[in-house]
């Protein structure tokens, strides 16, 4: 990271990352604004222009118009260095964020921007990247940096080696670890890739209102649990543009631990219980027949990662609550005759459990989503399934699947810089 500063030191920019890759060069940059900012109070009359954010405690704080000067202004953000006219060139794209949250956080305002130049004459193999600069609007220098040559690796188990993490991998699926130390806590990095390029994997997919067993780390004879998930911190890239030829073979995530300052130097094990599946294909229809009491099924629905089992279907003795909202926003309560199905996951060579799935019955031309219920270990164990008077049978679609894979992940990482 370089950093440069205007007089009084009322805002700082600093460049957080840089690409180069065939001609093309994408950089990203933090804008702190220290300057003092006068908020409205919340009963207060807001700004004549209109231009302002609300923050939690209903006080606006007025906008800066910051990206229309940056980005529609001659003098806005320029790329300066060897073989660039001495005025700079404009980004062939560009984008721009602020974060409201960050000014409650700290004090000051925040700017995030990201910018993609094309290169008037690209360096030639084994040059340096050096002398380039990004000159920004109110700052008098560019700010200048080089580039290095990013490390090439053979293997996956090279890369984790040579980025200061470690790996763990099952029946194909690898995931990274990566660590490093904030202000906040300490920030893991989960890299996942998959042989056969397919990247449907989740290490943090939670089910709606369940408590389930979530990562942890453990170092010094403690355990640490997740502070914020996902995390994504203020000074990161956002990472819209992407050099040509780069794949998607791979997902990041990344959590926050709840560890002290104190305790970050110390070498840390990762425990990740296991990793879902996620299936966004669509069954095709099941028709199943009502029961007088219950019935036995052992019908399998397939996914390219399992296969969702129907196991029974009873016929609830008592009609089911069922409310609906009208276009006025008025809340109809109505008993509906219900049946219920149980389900599980199924696969031949995984220990999978079901942790998402959406059920839907046919009214005609239509579908009505069903209620689904889970277990004591937030897995999805059945549907509530509504249907009309007079109906001997019942047909259901099912679509976005999860299957979580009871496999424990281990990898450790540290000392952390």
């Amino acid at each position: 990271m370089v950093e440069s500063e205007l007089p009084r030191e009322e805002k700082t920019i600093s460049l957080t990352s840089a690409i180069y890759q065939k001609g093309e060069l994408i950089v990203n940059i933090v804008l702190d604004d220290f300057s003092e900012v006068s908020t409205i109070p919340a009963d207060g009359e807001p700004p004549s222009d209109g231009m302002y954010v609300t923050l939690s405690d209903g006080t606006m704080l007025p906008s800066e118009r910051y990206q229309e000067e940056l980005w529609k202004s001659g003098e806005g953000l320029f790329l300066t260095g060897p073989g660039i006219p001495e005025t700079g060139i404009k980004p062939q794209e560009s984008r721009y964020a602020s974060y409201t949250d960050y000014f409650e956080a700290c004090g000051h305002r925040r700017y995030l921007m990201e910018a993609r130049f094309e290169l008037p004459s690209a360096p030639g193999e084994g040059d340096p990247l050096s002398g380039y600069g990004i000159r920004l609007l109110d700052f008098e220098k560019p700010l200048e940096f080089t580039l290095k040559p990013a490390p090439e690796y053979d293997t996956l188990e090279e890369l984790a080696a040579g980025e200061d993490g470690s790996i763990d991998t099952h029946d194909g699926i690898s995931i990274i670890s990566m660590g490093k130390r904030v202000e906040e806590g300490i920030l893991i990095s989960w890299y996942t890739y998959r042989e056969t390029g397919e990247s449907s994997l989740s290490i943090t997919y939670k089910p709606p209102l369940q408590e389930i067993d979530m990562p942890t780390i453990s170092g010094g004879g403690k355990q640490y649990l997740i502070k914020s998930l996902p995390y994504v911190p203020y000074w990161d890239k956002m990472g819209t543009y992407l050099p040509p030829d780069v794949k998607g073979h791979g997902v990041r995530y990344r959590c926050l631990f709840d560890v002290p300052r104190e305790e970050q130097n110390v070498s840390f094990r990762i425990h990740i219980p296991g990793i879902n599946f996620l299936n966004h294909e669509e069954s095709q229809p099941v028709t199943l027949s009502i029961p007088r009491d219950y019935e036995e099924i052992n019908e399998e629905i397939p996914w390219k990662d399992g296969s969702v089992r129907i196991l029974g279907i009873t016929r609830m003795k008592e009609p089911q609550r069922t409310e609906s909202e009208d276009k006025q926003g008025k809340t109809d309560v109505a008993e509906r005759p219900a049946v219920y199905i149980d389900v599980e996951a199924a696969h031949e060579n995984k220990d999978l459990a079901l942790r998402g799935l959406i059920c839907q019955r046919k009214i005609w031309t239509n579908w009505e989503h069903e209620r689904y219920d889970f277990d004591e270990k937030g897995n999805l164990s059945g549907f509530r399934v509504f249907y009309d008077e007079g109906d001997t049978e019942i047909t259901l679609k099912f679509s976005r699947a999860v299957f979580y894979w009871n496999q424990p992940y281990v990898m450790e990482i540290g000392p952390l810089d």
